[in-house]
């Protein structure tokens, strides 16, 4: 394409070329489908090969409640975190622990179990407990070396540190 369309597009129409050869990859970006095999399970994936591979194992041992729970999780994990999943290391985890602890609306609504603000603590640790259950089965497939949730932090760990948060 001449420099002179390529122009033209940028600043006429906004519209940037990229090049044949030249491509970008795009940030993994989840986006929580359901949808019924040839056999009439359901299905549900959110767009990254791991994930989805995981989701699979998920519905062929769980009911589906469980899967769409797990699903629903690691789609606000990966919103959250923003990484390509392979890519996620313990300051991640920590983050999206703290980000979880924030507040959701205007600050002025809290929990009527202990008046705080920002999720429970029972949610947080159901959404830890399907992070380190994808982990573990990234570890097992070999597609990471560790799991990056920090091993205190994992639900029904010895000395969990979320063990002390009220519920």
């Amino acid at each position: 394409m001449s420099t002179a369309v390529t122009e033209f597009c940028h600043e006429r129409i906004g519209i940037h070329y990229i090049p044949p050869g030249e491509m970008f990859e795009t940030p993994f970006s989840p986006v929580l489908d359901r949808f019924e095999d040839g056999a009439g399970r359901e299905l549900i994936r959110l767009g990254h090969p791991a994930v989805d591979a995981y989701l699979e194992l998920v519905a062929a041992r769980a009911r589906p409640s469980t899967l769409l729970a797990q699903a629903y999780d690691l789609k606000v994990f990966f919103s959250v975190v923003d990484v390509d999943p392979v890519e996620v290391v313990g300051s991640d985890v920590l983050a999206f622990i703290t980000a979880q602890r924030q507040p959701r609306v205007a600050g002025n609504v809290v929990r009527i179990e202990d008046g705080e603000q920002g999720l429970s603590a029972r949610t947080i640790k159901r959404r830890l407990a399907t992070v380190t259950g994808f982990y573990d089965y990234l570890v097992v497939r070999g597609d990471v070396a560790a799991n990056p949730v920090p091993a205190g932090w994992r639900p029904g760990a010895a000395g969990n540190a979320l063990s002390g948060v009220s519920r």
